[in-house]
């Protein structure tokens, strides 16, 4: 856990950067919290939503400040400002929403610029300024490894091509049917509530289409790609076990850390301040937070949604252990984090947190 304090020292090494790829309501919030609980960790939450969320909307970060007028993120950009002094926040949104995206026309332009030495690929000035805001982070925090929960496939693809950083990739995964019945239980838990813009929340196919679109992405562009430096680790296994799924993350990361005072009990986390972006408003809690597995989206999710979801995922269903398998097998693994590092292991299961 690292704490903003200022005039802390500058950060002298390149910070390792941990990116959760995954989809919305994954568990991303939480887990970002209980990772940044732990020594020389900092969480920073959707790095991808500085700009827009941020910066031009003034979400609150989890500090309860809106990100402009916050300290933390105020010190953290002072470089990348002096660097880029007539950065506009809309033009780079618009940058990031025209250029690093999960199309096919916009994967083969970064794909074909990492071959090159253009400097005026737009995914290549996209990783130097995220890479300088990285910097900023370590250098604000004293952190060693920074937690970006971005979970966007393209922004991880972009980064894993051009970032000079230390940069590894977990994809978090969680029943699509979990996923659906998240929104479907509560629409507006990760809202943009400062745009004054009703917000729509997707239905049960389109969430299925993002889950299948998001996992076959990460399979295909991160998991080659990144080898060593890329892991699964399914949400549910994470809450039945969260002692072994940290355990699992810190090896991944080479980093011999305790999670002991994160961890007050089996499965109790001890949550502090933070200065988390975008996400929901899961961020804000603090003290004592149980992280407990439920079935409540199998009892309670409408049979039609629930087919839907199904038939819409089987595949990636059965790929990654959600299929065919009864409740109870799927709340007894945890002997699943005994494998390596790029598998998801055998434990499934909702959750009751709406984290995204």
């Amino acid at each position: 856990m690292t704490r903003h304090i200022p005039g802390t020292p500058s950060f002298r090494r390149s910070p390792k950067v941990l990116f959760i790829a995954g989809t919305s309501r994954s568990g991303s919030t939480v887990l970002d919290q209980v990772l940044g609980e732990i020594d020389d960790f900092c969480a920073i939450g959707e790095l991808g939503s500085l700009w827009s969320a941020g910066l031009i909307d003034g979400e609150p970060c989890g500090c309860g400040v809106p990100v402009p007028q916050c300290r933390f993120w105020n010190d953290a950009l002072a470089e990348l400002r002096a660097e880029y002094p007539t950065l506009h926040p809309p033009a780079v949104a618009r940058l990031i929403d025209a250029h690093i995206r999960l199309r096919p026309r916009a994967l083969w332009t970064m794909t074909r610029a990492s071959h090159h030495r253009s400097p005026e690929s737009a995914a290549r000035a996209f990783a130097r300024m995220v890479d300088r805001i990285y910097a900023g982070i370590a250098r604000t925090s004293g952190a060693r490894v920074i937690i970006d929960s971005t979970k966007a496939p393209a922004h991880a693809y972009a980064l894993s091509l051009f970032s000079e950083t230390s940069f590894y990739v977990l994809h978090l995964l969680r029943d699509p049917r979990a996923t659906a019945y998240s929104w479907l239980r509560n629409p507006d838990a990760g809202a943009r509530a400062t745009t004054g813009v009703p917000f729509k929340p997707p239905g049960v196919a389109a969430t299925a289409e993002q889950w299948n679109s998001r996992s076959l992405a990460i399979e295909t562009l991160l998991r080659p790609r990144l080898g060593q430096r890329f892991m699964q680790l399914r949400y549910e296994d994470f809450a039945s076990a969260p002692a072994l799924a940290l355990e699992r993350v810190l090896a991944f990361l080479e980093e011999d850390k305790p999670f002991a005072p994160v961890l007050v009990e089996k499965n109790v986390v001890s949550l502090g301040p933070n200065h988390i972006l975008a996400s929901n408003h899961a961020k804000h809690r603090r003290g004592r937070v149980p992280i407990a597995l439920d079935a409540e989206w199998q009892r309670h999710m409408p049979k039609c949604e629930r087919r839907i979801v199904t038939l819409l995922t089987l595949p990636l269903l059965a790929r990654y252990g959600y299929a065919g398998r009864s409740a109870a097998a799927r709340n007894a693994s945890d002997a699943s984090f005994r494998h390596g590092p790029n598998q998801p292991g055998h434990a499934q299961g909702d959750t009751h947190s709406n984290t995204g």
